[in-house]
């Protein structure tokens, strides 16, 4: 082969893994923005068995095309605590499953079909619904569909190469034997996993090469294994430095694939002869569907395998990265993971939102006891966990936010605001004299601190209102007798003060449930946390 012949297949191959890899993810974005809320309901509503949660997390991935999506997605409901652990586990382990639909869909698209030709129009008419309607669910949609065109280029120009690559090389001179060459084929499918961070992308190189004959079965399958298990660098990658919920799902996810690559490692040549008497059954033909065929049997024979220690598995995991030197206010939700999917960026944010609303409590609770150390503490806070939320938002609105989204933003922008005016006003709390009006200021923030009902919360309210009208005309009778004006108008003001900022507390309150229900007594978060 001529070193221009050479280039150019090293090109053609560059460019179609380029396309695929483009492709993929202009697929999983779209679909991620087109059916981000979609995605939120099927977690809630169907995560409650472990069948369920199964089913749930194979059918999302089959859907977006991406187990990764799936796993942050699932991820961020956890960190938003509207899923537990326990089903978070399930919906990964079905994600495993439901990523083995890109095998089939690259084997079903033919290896004898003009697929560049064939995209062609799929990208345009994608692209047509971006350009027509950017901001609108549309023009997700668009750009999902026109994410399958580039995938479908991909895949033909792949084919291409190696197509030109078994015309010019004997490729099945370049197949390796026996236990050396086994571990060698392993260990490249863990590297191209590793280095293109996409396991659908090795897949699909590995069922072109089969399709060119670089392949033989037990070979491509054992890539395939070595791909499954390389996929985990991604979440493992993600999860640095990310809440401690991130990393326990990273780890699941882990131990999933490990357990599935070895059982698939140690009984392959079983597996084998199992694909070879049920590709009958099966769609498509040829060895790309048997590779599919293969990659689809041994993750399901990892759920079966993790089955019985999946309850160990998790208490394991509940028991690690407990943190225990956490910086007061430093977000408990929030990491670049959870902000990749605005739906999940909203759920999280909103859960930090009631985070803030109970240090801005605390800071008037201090301020009424008197006691400047801790509200200066709680203040600094307070700065610290505003700051990363405002940061998180600006990351959030850097992307095209469907218009739930956006708007939730914008309640959780405004609760925010109030609860700034509560913490400014707290300097003032410190000097209110004790009565009936002190009272019903503890009242409400300790009504505030517990299982939150927000009614009751504005009842309390109504009550402080009256006490204050009540404290005014007190204060107006002491003005002409024995009391000094200056010190009535300065319990005027200090209570006037108090009582603004137990307004604004209410209306955080109000906002941050629109958004999101307040956490019950056994979700509140202490602020040390």
């Amino acid at each position: 082969m001529s070193v221009g012949a050479t280039l150019a297949l090293v090109a053609s191959f560059a460019g179609g893994l380029g396309f695929f890899l483009l492709g993929m993810h202009e697929l999983t974005e779209g679909l991620k923005l087109a059916a981000g809320g979609a995605l939120r309901r099927i977690l809630q509503g169907s995560t409650s068995t472990r069948f369920r949660a199964l089913f749930a997390g194979a059918g999302m991935t089959a859907l977006v095309q991406s187990s990764s999506a799936v796993t942050v997605a699932t991820l961020g409901f956890v960190n938003a605590g509207l899923l537990e652990l326990p089903a978070a586990v399930w919906v990964v382990f079905g994600s495993n499953v439901g990523t083995t639909t890109t095998g089939w869909l690259v084997s079903l698209s033919g290896f004898d079909v003009d697929l560049e030709a064939a995209a062609l129009p799929i990208v345009g008419i994608g692209t047509l619904l971006q350009l027509t309607g950017p901001t609108k669910r549309r023009g997700s949609i668009g750009r999902a569909i026109s994410g399958l065109g580039l995938f479908f280029v991909g895949v033909g120009f792949l084919q291409t190469s190696f197509a030109d690559l078994a015309q010019s090389v004997d490729l099945a001179a370049l197949r390796v034997e026996g236990i050396g060459g086994r571990a060698l084929l392993f260990v490249i499918g863990v590297g191209l996993t590793t280095v293109m961070q996409s396991s659908s992308a090795a897949i699909a190189v590995t069922l072109t090469a089969a399709a060119a004959g670089a392949l033989d079965l037990a070979g491509a399958c054992t890539v395939v294994i070595g791909a499954n298990l390389g996929t985990t660098t991604t979440a493992l990658f993600g999860a640095m430095g990310a809440t401690p919920d991130a990393r326990r799902t990273a780890l699941a996810h882990t131990a999933f694939n490990v357990v599935a690559g070895v059982v698939a490692f140690v009984t392959l040549p079983l597996l084998l002869v199992a694909v070879e008497r049920l590709d009958a059954y099966a769609p498509g033909e040829g060895l790309p569907a048997r590779v599919a065929l293969f990659h689809t049997g041994f993750n399901v024979l990892g759920v079966v395998a993790m089955w019985p220690f999946a309850g160990r598995l998790v208490q394991w995991l509940q028991a690690r990265f407990v943190p225990t030197d956490e910086v007061e206010g430093a977000p408990a939700h929030l990491d670049r993971t959870v902000l990749s999917i605005p739906h999940v960026a909203l759920a999280a944010l909103g859960r930090e939102g009631w985070r803030l609303f109970e240090i801005a409590r605390r800071v008037l609770a201090a301020a009424l006891a008197s006691d400047v150390s801790a509200r200066t503490s709680r203040l600094e806070s307070f700065e610290r966990l505003l700051r990363a939320i405002t940061e998180a938002i600006d990351r959030v609105e850097g992307r095209g936010l469907p218009a739930e989204v956006a708007s939730g933003v914008r309640t959780l922008l405004r609760a925010t605001r109030h609860l700034v005016i509560v913490c400014e006003r707290s300097d003032e709390l410190t000097t209110i004299p004790e009565g009936p009006f002190h009272e019903a200021l503890s009242a409400l923030l300790a009504e505030a601190g517990g299982g939150l009902d927000v009614d009751r919360l504005g009842e309390l309210y109504g009550v402080l209102d009256e006490r204050f009208d009540r404290r005014l005309d007190e204060l107006a009778e002491e003005a002409t007798s024995e009391r000094p004006v200056r010190e009535v108008m300065d319990e005027q003001h200090v209570i006037g003060e108090a009582r603004r900022a137990a307004k604004h507390l209410v209306r955080a309150a109000r906002e941050l449930s629109a958004l999101q229900p307040p956490p019950t007594d056994d979700q509140r978060v202490a602020i040390a946390r």
